[in-house]
């Protein structure tokens, strides 16, 4: 059961608060996080909670939308740098690129980056055209007539393959939001199997 604070549900964050409201209130923060507002006086965390799993497929849709949201905005906003073959490079880029970012630009595109949000909720910026990175297609392999993915054999082991991408906001909006909502999904698969796990370990503990 919920209780006011810091929550999961399958992984998800989620912050409870009791308020002088009327009704019960979902919203998604920018990071994700869901936020569960319930009214003090008359209703029940126990209510708040069936109230948020009755919605949480709308929880899950506007989390992937707040956060490809999130996404677009760093590609429009902060200067992005021509990706390296060099895998050392790739996984340092981010930290030194930030390293390289006064405190005077950091307030400058801080500032610019809510002015891109507000344009960007009005629709001012739909036909304006970005680069995007976007997984490559992973080649299949046909064994006995079924068709396996060799990314999927490999188990993951090595990072899939991207290219740069120019499209419309609008376009990239959509692949954004579809990239999320597979991630949220493979992270509550992945959540929901590591607590079956555990909890066999702990009935054979028993045992």
């Amino acid at each position: 059961m919920l209780h006011s604070g810091h929550n999961e549900i399958d992984g998800v964050p989620v912050e409870v608060v009791r308020k002088r409201i009327r009704r019960i209130n979902i919203r998604v923060a920018a990071d994700g996080t869901v936020c569960l507002s319930v009214p003090k006086w008359w209703a029940t965390l126990r209510q708040g909670e069936d109230f948020l799993r009755e919605k949480w497929r709308w929880v899950q849709k506007t989390r992937a939308e707040v956060l490809a949201e999130d996404r677009l905005l760093n590609l429009m906003v902060y200067p992005q740098k021509k990706p390296s073959n060099n895998p050392f490079q790739m996984l340092l880029a981010p930290q030194n690129q930030q390293n390289t970012i006064s405190d005077e630009e950091k307030q400058r595109l801080s500032s610019r980056r809510d002015e891109v949000r507000e344009q960007l909720r009005r629709g001012e910026l739909e036909d304006t055209e970005i680069e995007i990175e976007v997984a490559e297609k992973t080649p299949e392999l046909e064994v006995g007539g079924n068709s396996i993915n060799l990314g999927d054999m490999m188990g993951g082991l090595m990072p899939p393959k991207t290219k740069q991408r120019r499209v419309k906001v609008k376009e990239a909006r959509r692949i954004l939001i579809a990239e999320e909502a597979e991630k949220l999904r493979a992270d509550i698969h992945t959540h929901q199997c590591d607590e079956r796990r555990a909890l066999r370990h702990r009935r054979c503990f028993r045992l």
